[in-house]
This record gives structure tokens, sequence and C-alpha cells, in this order.
């Protein structure tokens, strides 16, 4: 077979697969109707093998099958264009053109908006490597497609086309918005970017025709119907195009107040319906995910005001029930910390949630106490869980930020190592406790206030034994017995009924077992015997006292007196009275808001030093800026705290005042 016959069989193979593409862009062309997902597929094998055709061969080029496709898109595209072209040319009314113009221009323009998406592989290997070798001139198939309506259509009748919109008062706004948004798309997508769409605009149409004023206000007036209707992907294609007409969408106030004017009280009503830590997530990350962030994913500072909305809400001072963000989130990670079945997403959820709370720090200290309870209460369901939500938090927040969690986590693996040796140390002095003894061994720093109680005797003797162990293993240390966060389980038996099973405090413990002596006593007795004050001792007996274990017939004082309820039944045969809220013992809190307050004053001050000694000289208002950004993972520092602490530096003498409100350091 010689060069010519071989040609000639190349040809005829290529044509014979464009004619089965043909078929079905006259199917989206001439009829209007969309290819079916398995039609789709099957003209993306056609170009496909269109395109790869021969590479094999020799005697062909690599770039061959592909020029063939494109020559035939185009010559496909260009007769169809010229016949709308030789219509359009003798039309001589306005508003007919108009007409005419945006009939034609719908189809065409969504039937090239689905060949592009069947010709992927056309345009990334085929256009992309005659890009590379110079080849300016070849585009990819919807850029081709609008030069080509540019070329054919829009410049024959660019005058009478200007003309007819200029006198956009005469005619339907919805005809004359149509081709405006045509003419944006064409100038958008020109092969030829010197300048910018708006700066085209303003060439054709001049600033005083008012029809960028008259395009402004529809394209607001559309922004506004799409959020209403909640059509959220239609703004996709609307605003792709009209950002580049209007820089002012993204770049002003107008069109953000408008998205945010919108979403906010969706959200607030969404966070007001919830139930609880999971639909309270839901409600943040539904918005944060959902159809409206799709719609805005390519347009950055349009999306930003999304994570300002959920900004807002979730910093709000109250949300369901009088309960801070903080607090609602704390209880739900604890929750699923405590529910078997719990996945690691949900915890990266409630993760992507804290990261919009200013207060950071509160949530990390909050979260840490919520841990300390799990672990020694022993409530965790997977230790593997609580290690995955601190990795998470760390990454977030950073390792420094989250260093106090990674502590706890292995404050508990040194305490079962002390566990066991405690246990062996039983075992080799034939020490028997008599009871079940489970040992949580922490830092010192993380130990509550403490209260002055006199412990059950049943207990005196084995924390003296565990003190003896331990001072003996680990010289230069201390050990305290923490009775606020302790607990255990009693047998209640009155009147040789079936025995009870309740867990209670170490406080409630010490009190239920004094009645072992004697059934009755008065509270101020019971506060001698277990050597504290009285308002100690009330909330732990009427905690007792609810679950109508003891009885008083007057309200709790110190004269008051109480006894064992000898008609005391309960159904179930095991019971946790456990449950006497911390904050009714009147105790100072380890870490109150006074602390908090010192600890972020000397935060501020520390960043606005290490700011000044690297600026030297820096304005009032980049001062602030940099201070709450260092400071973002920690918590959002308050303006009124920052100027706080520079007056304060400035009377230290660190900083002075100079000249265009700006400060210096002084070294």
């Amino acid at each position: 077979m010689n060069r010519e016959e071989r040609h000639r069989g190349f040809k005829e193979s290529l044509d014979g697969i464009w004619r089965k593409e043909s078929q079905y862009l006259d199917q989206i062309f001439d009829e209007g109707i969309s290819l079916e997902p398995k039609q789709q597929m099957q003209f993306y094998d056609y170009v496909y093998h269109h395109c790869s055709s021969f590479v094999q061969s020799g005697s062909v080029h690599a770039q061959d099958p592909g020029r063939h496709f494109h020559e035939c898109l185009t010559r496909y595209l260009t007769v169809r264009l010229r016949e709308m072209a030789a219509e359009m040319e003798t039309i001589t009314d306005y508003e007919e053109l108009l007409i005419v113009y945006a009939r034609k221009w719908q189809p065409y323009q969504k039937a090239c908006t689905e060949l592009d998406l069947m010709c992927r592989f056309f345009n990334v290997n085929w256009v992309k490597r005659e890009r590379l070798v110079g080849h300016n001139n070849v585009h990819e198939v919807y850029p081709m497609a609008m030069h080509l309506w540019m070329e054919l259509i829009f410049r024959p009748i660019d005058r009478s086309l200007v003309d007819s919109i200029v006198r956009q008062r005469k005619y339907a706004a919805s005809l004359v918005y149509q081709v405006l948004q045509s003419i944006v798309q064409l100038y958008a997508n020109d092969v030829r970017q010197e300048t910018s769409v708006r700066d085209k605009l303003i060439n054709i149409f001049g600033m005083e025709s008012g029809v960028l004023q008259f395009y402004e206000k529809q394209t607001t007036k559309v922004f506004e119907g799409i959020l209403e209707s909640k059509r959220y992907s239609a703004l996709k294609p609307v605003l792709k195009y009209a950002c580049l007409a209007m820089p002012e969408i993204e770049e002003g106030v107008n069109f953000k107040e408008i998205l945010k004017s919108h979403i906010a009280p969706q959200l607030k009503d969404a966070l007001a319906r919830s139930m609880g830590g999971k639909d309270y997530v839901q409600a943040i990350l539904a918005l944060r995910h959902g159809p409206l962030e799709r719609g805005l994913r390519e347009h950055k500072k349009l999306l930003h005001v999304i994570d300002q909305v959920c900004e807002t809400a979730i910093n709000s001072s109250e949300i369901n029930h009088k309960m801070t963000s903080t607090e609602l989130l704390v209880r739900y990670a604890h929750q699923l910390m405590t529910s078997k079945g719990s996945s690691e997403d949900e915890l990266k959820r409630i993760v992507e949630v804290v990261e919009f709370i200013f207060d950071k720090e509160m949530f990390l200290m909050r979260y840490r106490a919520s841990l300390q309870n799990r672990q020694i209460n022993e409530t965790s369901t997977s230790d593997d869980l609580e290690v995955t939500m601190v990795s998470h938090l760390a990454k977030r927040f950073g390792h420094i930020e989250t260093t106090d969690l990674s502590k706890q986590l292995k404050e508990m693996q040194k305490s079962n190592v002390i566990k066991d040796q405690f246990e062996a140390y039983l075992v080799g002095r034939n020490i028997k406790l008599g009871y079940d003894f489970r040992l949580k061994c922490f830092n010192a720093t993380d130990i509550t206030p403490k209260i002055n109680l006199i412990m059950p005797f049943e207990m005196q003797r084995t924390v003296e034994v565990f003190k003896t162990f331990f001072l003996n293993t680990y010289t230069n240390r201390k050990v305290e017995f923490n009775i606020q966060k302790s607990s255990g389980e009693i047998i209640i038996n009155i009147d040789r009924n079936s025995p009870y099973f309740v867990k209670v405090s170490i406080p409630q413990m010490a009190l239920l077992l004094q009645f072992n002596q004697k059934d009755k006593y008065t509270v101020e007795e019971l506060a001698v015997r277990l050597g504290t004050q009285v308002d100690i001792i009330i909330p732990i007996l009427d905690s007792c006292i609810r679950e109508k274990i003891l009885v008083c017939g007057e309200s709790l004082s110190s004269s008051s007196s109480v006894e064992v309820a000898r008609e005391f039944t309960k159904r179930k045969r095991h019971l946790n009275i456990n449950t006497v809220p911390t904050k009714q013992i009147k105790l100072e809190p380890k870490f109150d808001e006074k602390e908090l307050r010192l600890k972020r004053s000397i935060q501020v001050r520390c960043v606005v030093v290490r700011i000044m000694k690297k600026s030297m000289i820096i304005s009032h208002t980049q001062l602030i800026g940099e201070v709450i950004e260092a400071l973002k993972n920690h918590f959002k520092p308050d303006t009124k705290l920052i100027k706080r602490e520079i007056e304060h530096l400035i009377d230290m003498s660190y900083l002075e005042r100079s000249d265009n409100n700006s400060y210096t350091y002084i070294s």
C-alpha cells in the first residue's frame, strides 16, 4: 500500500467516526435535546478514538487525528453560524433584532456548554499539546465556539445590537439583559484579552448611556431572585461572568450584605430549632457545605460571608437552653465519647465548628476537664477516639495550643503504670484492701480545690498504704487524695430488705456510712463528724434526700434532723446518685474568670511587644490587626483589651506614640 492509499484510508476512517459524532451534534444543536448520560459517554468515546486513532502508525503524525476533529468541528459550527448570520443581517427593526439574537443565542450557548464537557479528552490532551508547541490560535471547544459566534454573528451586527441595547428603556428588561449577558460571555471568552471585560463594555456603550447601570441593577435583581428561590446552582453561571463585568460584586459590600441578610436569619432559626449538639453541628455545616456553598465556591470573598455568618451565630452570647456554644460542643463531644458506635467523622465535624469559636482557649480548657472526668470515671468507649479527637484539634489549632490535652492523655498512661506497680506492691506484701480500689493518678496541677472532709474509715487505711508505696517509689513527690472527683459503690441494706448497689461520690459515701452508727443526726452533728462546714454538707445531704435514701421533715439548716428512710424502695437494684453539682459546693474554681482575664492581658502584652520588636514602628490599625491574627488560635481579643495593654506598655516606657497615629518601640 503506497502513501496515498494509506492517507486515504486514514481520512476515511476518521470521516466515519465524525459521521457518528455529528449525529449527536445534530441532536443538541438542531433539536435542542440534551444527551442522556449513556449517550454522553458514547460521544466521549468517539472523541477519544477520533483523537487517538493511528497514533502508533509511523506514517501518521500523533496530532493529526485530533487536528481532523478540530477541523470538522470548526467547519460544522461555522456553517451553522453563517446561516444564523444571514438571517439576522436582514433585520432592520431593533426590537426584532434583540428577540432573534436572544432566541439564537440561548440554545447555541447551552449546546456549546454540553459539547465542551463531552470533549474534555480533546481539551486536556490535543489542545494542550498544540498550545505547548506554540500554536496559540488553537483553543478549547467552548472558547473556540464563542470566538466563532463573535466573528460570524456579533461583529457583523454589533453596531445595530449596541444601538438596540442603548434603547433598553423601550424594550423588556429581561430581553435586553439576556443579550447583555451574551455579550459579557463573549468578551470573557475572547481569545484576545488585552483589556478587562468591564473596560470593553465601557468602550462600546460608554458610561453615559446607562447600560452598565442597567446591567448592575438587573444582575442584583437576578442575584436576589436566586437567593429567594433557593436555586443556588444557578449562582455559578451567573456570577462566573457577572463578576468580570462588575468587580464590585466581590470587592464591594452590597452583594455581601444581600447574601448575609439572606442566610443569617435562616441559620439563626436552624440553630434555635436544634435539639442538641448533633443538630447544632448539622445546622452549621449544612450551610458551610450545602448548595449555597457550591454555588459560591469559585468566589472566595462571597464565600467568606458564609463563614462570617457562622462565626457570628456561634459566638453569640447564648444559644438554645441558655448554653454557650462552647458548653454545647463540649457536651456533645462527651456524649459521643461515652456512646458506642460513634464515628471519627462526627468528631471532625465538631472540630470544624469549634474553629469558629473566638475563645478557643476556653473550649480547650473545658474539653480537657471533660476528658479528665471520662478518664477518672472510665466512661470512654474508645481510647483511640480520644487520641483521634486530640489529634484533630492539634491539626486545627496547633500542637502548642493543645499541649495540655496531649499531656492529659499521657497522664492516663502514667496512671496505668502506677496502678500496675501498686497492685504488684500489694501482692508482694500480702496486703488485702477488702474492696476493689481503682486508682487514677494525675498531676497535682489538675486537682480541683481541696475541701476538708474526713474520709470513711474503710478508705483511710487504703489511702495511707498507697501514700507509703508512692513516696517510696517516687522520691521528691507529694501525693494527695482528691475527694471531690473520687467515687465508689456501696451496698444499702435497710431492715433486711434486698440490698441496693449504689454509685456515690466519696462525700456521699462518707455521709451515708455515718448512718451505720445510728439512724438520726442533725446537720450540724454530721458536719462535726465529717470535719467540714455545714454549707458543704447541705448539698450532699440534699442529693440523698432527693433520692429518698434519707428524709428530713423541714428545709435543711444546721439544726435540721436527718434520718434513714425506712420505707426506701426502688424497682432497680443498681442506682447512681453521684449527681451533686460541683457548683453547689461553695469553693473558688481552680481557673476562675479573674485568673483568665489576667492570663489574657499578659498574652496580649507579650504579643504586642513581640510585634513591636520586629517592626520597631507600626501604625495603630496594623498593630491591632496583627495582635488579633497572632492570637486567633487562642481567643479573639477585644479591641478595648488591646488598647488597654498598649497604654500599659506606654506607661511602662516600652512604647511611645509617634506621629500619624503610630507607635515606636523603645529598645
